[in-house]
């Protein structure tokens, strides 16, 4: 078996600097080790899982009992539940999850093409500038889906200026 020898330089530095406390990376740490200690083979959970029901059940779960009355090593606070809110999960769905689960399955040569979209269709539209900025001028984004595809649609043409090669675009500069 292979010794690893982990040096101090190795480790990066955790980074609080405009966070707010419940998102410190000390209280995401210990929800990630919940996690790992909740739920035997988590990995095979996810990829097998397809319902998103049965995904806010998975990362139904919150901080050690330190971290209860802790956001920091150092630094009692007042005691507080410290576990994932549904928009936070729906977050790591849209940006973790589900890229996953679709390389995986890429990966595996199936097609689950059809199964991503209809869990994206259940998780709510994501809430950032670029999705208000679309809706502010018609609401358009009514699921993960539809705001995935905004952030896609600026970032692939509009950033670019390619107006004349967007369907969206194209239909502006007609009128």
């Amino acid at each position: 078996m292979q010794e690893i020898n982990i040096k101090q330089n190795q480790n990066l530095p955790l980074q609080f600097f405009r966070l707010r406390p419940p998102n410190f990376p000390t209280i995401r740490l210990s929800q990630l080790a919940t996690l790992y200690t909740t739920h035997n083979n988590v990995f095979s959970k996810i990829i097998k899982t397809n319902n998103i029901i049965d995904f806010y059940t998975i990362f139904k779960i919150e901080a050690s009992q330190f971290w209860q009355t802790h956001y920091t090593f150092n630094k009692e606070s007042k005691k507080s539940k410290k576990q994932l809110t549904k928009s936070f999960i729906d977050l790591l769905l849209i940006n973790t999850v589900i890229p996953i689960k679709f390389s995986y399955a890429k990966q595996q040569g199936k097609n689950i093409d059809q199964d991503i979209v209809l869990l994206l269709e259940q998780i709510a539209p994501e809430k950032n500038s670029i999705v208000s900025k679309f809706n502010s001028l018609k609401n358009v984004a009514d699921s993960a889906l539809q705001s995935q595809a905004l952030i896609q649609l600026k970032n692939e043409y509009c950033d670019k200026n390619k107006c004349l090669q967007c369907a969206i675009g194209n239909q502006l500069i007609i009128k």
